[in-house]
C-alpha cells in the first residue's frame, strides 16, 4: 500500500477512535450530569411541594373567603329580596283596602242618591196623584189618565222594593210622560 494512504487511512481511524472516546466520555459526563440534574430537580421539586403546600393552603384559604364572601352577598340578596316581597305584599293589602273603601263609599253615595231619588219621586207620586185626580175632574184623556195612574203605582213600586235608582226613575219618567199626554189629549 502506498504510504500516504497508510497515512490517511490511519488519520482516520484515529479520528474515528477519537470522536468515539470523545463521545464516550460526553456520554459518561451526561450522565453524570444527568444525575447532578436528577438530584437538583429532586430538590427543586421537594422546593416546589412546600411552596405548592404553602400555596395550597393559601389557595384553599382564599376560596373558602371567596366561597364565605358569595354565602354573605346571596344571604343580603336574600334579605333584601323578602323585604321587596313583603312591601310588595304590604302595598297590594292597601290597593285591595283602598279598593275596598272607594267601592265602600261609592255605594254609599248610590244608596243616598238613590234614597233622595226615592224620596222625591215618592213625594212628587203623592203631588201627581191627587194632581190626576183634578185632571180626571177637569176633563182631561181618561185613557192617558188611567195609564199614568198605573205607571204611577208602578214608579212607587219599584222605589219601595229597592230597585236601583236608574230603573225607579226610568219608571218615574214613564209615569210623567203618560200625564204630560193626558194633559195635551182632552
Amino acid at each position: 500500500m502506498n504510504k500516504k494512504l497508510k497515512t490517511n487511512l490511519l488519520a482516520s481511524f484515529g479520528i474515528v477512535a477519537m470522536s468515539g472516546a470523545a463521545i464516550a466520555y460526553g456520554i459518561n459526563a451526561a450522565n453524570k450530569s444527568s444525575e447532578e440534574y436528577r438530584q437538583q430537580a429532586r430538590q427543586l421539586a421537594s422546593q416546589r411541594t412546600e411552596e405548592t403546600k404553602e400555596e395550597a393552603i393559601i389557595r384553599d384559604i382564599e376560596r373558602v373567603a371567596k366561597v364565605v364572601e358569595e354565602s354573605e352577598r346571596a344571604r343580603e340578596q336574600a334579605k333584601a329580596d323578602k323585604a321587596a316581597e313583603r312591601k310588595r305584599i304590604r302595598q297590594e293589602i292597601k290597593a285591595k283596602e283602598a279598593s275596598k273603601r272607594e267601592e265602600k263609599r261609592k255605594r254609599a253615595k248610590y244608596n243616598r242618591v238613590t234614597l233622595e231619588i226615592s224620596t222625591k219621586i215618592h213625594t212628587d207620586l203623592a203631588w201627581k196623584a191627587t194632581g190626576l185626580l183634578l185632571l180626571k175632574e177637569k176633563g182631561y184623556n181618561q185613557y192617558y189618565l188611567k195609564k199614568a195612574s198605573e205607571q204611577g203605582a208602578r214608579a212607587v213600586d219599584a222605589c219601595e222594593v229597592g230597585m236601583s235608582g236608574e230603573n225607579c226613575l226610568r219608571e218615574y219618567e214613564l209615569f210623567y210622560k203618560y200625564q204630560q199626554d193626558a194633559m195635551s189629549n182632552r
